[in-house]
């Protein structure tokens, strides 16, 4: 019985061991990588950078506005932290798992920009 249950264990370690190694990897380069995590860093930069501009125009916001304005703020910095979070986790990431954070980040900073898109439109009216 003890035997067996060797040869199972062994089996399973095995099967686990080769199925790291034979698993789809990424198909991107570093340079790719870097060239990405680059990118996306110029991005969240500019994004932060309309941000400030939007964040002093909040002055000019009257104060029956002010109330939704500081609420509208608050959902964007925890967006951009959120971004800038995935940015972290990315460059940390390996080519095992390039591809699911790369999306995941994707996804963060197409988040981030419409919320701002949506903030800005809404007090540019005002």
């Amino acid at each position: 019985m003890r035997t067996r249950r060797f040869g199972l264990f062994i089996l399973v370690a095995a099967a686990l061991i080769f199925g790291g190694v034979f698993e789809a990897r990424s198909t991107v380069t570093k340079e790719e990588q870097e060239g990405y995590k680059k990118q996306v860093e110029e991005k969240l930069k500019t994004i932060g950078d309309r941000i400030k501009e939007l964040k002093k125009k909040g002055v000019e916001v009257k104060d029956e506005a002010r109330a939704e304005y500081k609420k509208e703020m608050k959902e964007l910095k925890v967006k951009e932290e959120a971004a800038k979070k995935k940015l972290r986790e990315l460059k940390k990431a390996s080519l095992r798992v390039w591809d699911k954070v790369k999306s995941e980040m994707d996804e963060s900073v197409e988040s981030l920009e419409k919320t701002y898109d949506r903030v800005a439109d809404r007090f540019r009216k005002r």
